[in-house]
């Protein structure tokens, strides 16, 4: 084989070293048997003669579970992303919510101890609680956001958007974020996104009737009673029986900052996955552990500074709430009267 530069040696044995920290037992037997190598090869990784390939890394990487990063310091501020976009062809929205029910899915198989989402607008998983509204944003979402052509030249209507689209996903992506405990900090605009959206749309003429209009107005309003419910209880509560779940829910508004939709997830063995979706549906994934860490701590800093809704009186929380469901009446009351 052939010698590497001084560099790549160096790395090649700072990787093995940092790597041989979590084997108890032999290392050189794992090498032998996970690179099928025998023991002279091995030795002139070990010691530095020949440095490690690619296609070995990623075999150890793999075996022991681990990440490039964390076990090279020079690459420690080098971040590594799964990205992949929403189109009307190859990837479709269906696609993205089959995708994300089996990470989600996979996550809470390896027992999630916690999550944090950081949200523009309030988070995904309750539109897919209540289809109305998720019909709705998909729909602002593939027609004013996305690259493609689905919604065009087409209006929304609530029964031609619901024969085309697949809930079982959905459904199950609902189910899967009852399952483990939240903190959600929500921005000044948050719900205010949503409402505007609306408002948008229907100026626009994009809605097919006024009917259609005012359901998503409703649907709005249920999504919010359900928000209300699970801050009463401080537990999430599942939709369909309005009973708290035993997963611990906490709603934190920030008067400071928007949302950017954030996600970090932390798993029970201590690892975190990010999910970040600053960009609508298009989001970005990553495991490395200090960019993980490093957003999961500003969020927490950011809670800190924020209001938790949690544990003011009825009074305030009302408040708070009704600001809401009043300007939904509000814009309710002008489209049935076309007062605009």
């Amino acid at each position: 084989m052939q010698k590497t530069s001084k560099q790549n040696t160096t790395n090649s044995l700072i990787f093995l070293n940092n790597l041989r920290a979590f084997e108890n037992n032999s290392f050189h037997k794992v090498l032998t048997d996970v690179l099928q190598l025998d023991e002279s090869a091995v030795y002139r990784r070990t010691s530095g003669e020949t440095s490690i390939t690619l296609n070995e890394i990623l075999l150890l990487l793999t075996y022991y579970k681990k990440d490039l990063n964390e076990l090279v310091p020079h690459l420690e501020h080098q971040v590594s992303l799964t990205y992949k976009p929403i189109n009307n062809k190859s990837y479709t929205y269906d696609d993205f919510l089959h995708d994300i029910a089996i990470k989600l899915h996979h996550l809470v198989q390896n027992e999630i101890s916690h999550c944090y989402y950081f949200a523009k607008e309030h988070p995904i998983f309750y539109n897919l609680m209540f289809a109305p509204m998720g019909l709705f944003k998909y729909y602002v979402w593939e027609k004013s956001f996305l690259i493609g052509t689905t919604f065009e030249k087409q209006k929304f209507s609530l029964k031609e958007m619901s024969a085309d689209t697949n809930r079982d996903d959905s459904m199950l992506l609902a189910s899967l974020y009852l399952q483990f405990d939240t903190e959600e900090l929500w921005g000044f605009e948050t719900l205010m996104i949503t409402i505007q959206q609306i408002e948008h749309y229907y100026l626009c003429d994009y809605f097919d009737t006024k009917a259609d209009a005012l359901a998503i107005c409703n649907s709005l309003k249920e999504l919010i009673n359900h928000i209300q419910l699970q801050v009463e209880y401080g537990f999430k509560v599942d939709p369909k029986t309005q009973t708290p779940t035993h997963s611990k829910y906490h709603l934190y508004v920030s008067e400071l900052t928007s949302g950017d939709n954030k996600i970090v997830i932390t798993n029970k063995d201590n690892t975190l996955h990010v999910f970040d979706s600053s960009n609508t549906l298009h989001y970005q994934e990553s495991t490395n552990h200090l960019f993980c860490s490093t957003i999961k701590n500003s969020i927490q800093k950011m809670c800190k500074k924020s209001i938790l809704l949690n544990h003011l009186d009825d009074k305030e929380k009302n408040k708070f709430f009704m600001k809401h469901y009043k300007k939904i009446d509000s814009l309710m009351l002008r489209i049935e009267r076309d007062e605009f």
